[in-house]
């Protein structure tokens, strides 16, 4: 039950019609902070990308959507 009330958000991809590398995935996220202004630092970057995001740690899943992938950065 614990797991359910997790906050999360979606970071959408740009040209995103073929499965993401992780580096990809670490840049796309890299940009996203950038441009709000938020501070950012990657845990870990092989396999799943984990990162923090203000102090919160972040967990990277890749999802498909019509057109393409999208990433969905949830709280751990």
């Amino acid at each position: 039950m614990r797991g359910l009330f997790k906050k999360g958000f979606d970071i959408q991809l740009e040209d995103s019609l073929h499965y993401p590398s992780s580096d990809r995935i670490r840049k796309a996220i890299a940009a996203f902070c950038t441009d709000d202004g938020q501070k950012y630092e990657f845990i870990n970057g092989d396999g799943s990308v984990i990162f923090k995001l203000n102090s919160i740690l972040y967990e990277v899943t890749v999802n498909t959507s019509r057109g393409g992938y999208f990433l969905h950065c949830k709280e751990v």
